[in-house]
């Protein structure tokens, strides 16, 4: 999906039919539900939040790495791999990344899944509607279900 169809969607959610919110507002919002999104698929050990990385001595960590998916006999200092034993030199490891958040309203939302698009939406309306104090306790309880759901779904 792209940023700009999930703008119209939160739009006609939160019935902004004045365009009160900007474009570049609703993108904050959507890039915040990007990042709880991938907070919570981590937390779950969800595969598509793996990637792999070739480790050399001094190597920069990636821009993405969040935490290593595994025992690795490395570890990190001032955003670079560092061995813990000599005898490695080189060695693939995988890590849990964080998606990129979009920049323009062109731009493709990094998941495919329905149900994380989903999250992501109702994430980014309920801090539309917050930004004007509107009661959302309702809204926020409703996410909170959706939140616990699509968490237990991940775990099966």
């Amino acid at each position: 999906m792209m940023a700009k169809e999930m703008i119209t969607q939160i739009r006609e959610q939160i019935h902004d039919i004045s365009n009160e919110y900007s474009d570049e507002i609703l993108l904050k919002y959507i890039n915040t539900g990007i990042k709880s999104a991938s907070n919570l698929l981590i937390s779950a050990k969800h595969h598509s939040m793996i990637d792999k990385v070739v480790v050399e001595e001094g190597n920069n960590v990636p821009k993405n790495f969040v935490k290593f998916a595994g025992f690795f006999p490395i570890y990190i200092i001032a955003n670079k791999f560092f061995f813990f034993d000599a005898e490695y030199s080189v060695m693939e490891a995988i890590y849990y990344c964080s998606k990129e958040i979009v920049q323009d309203a062109d731009e493709k939302i990094p998941f495919d899944d329905d149900s994380v698009l989903l999250y992501i939406e109702q994430y980014a309306s309920i801090l539309a509607l917050n930004r004007n104090e509107f009661d959302v306790s309702t809204d926020t309880q409703i996410l909170k279900s959706l939140e616990d759901t699509f968490f237990a779904s991940l775990q099966t």
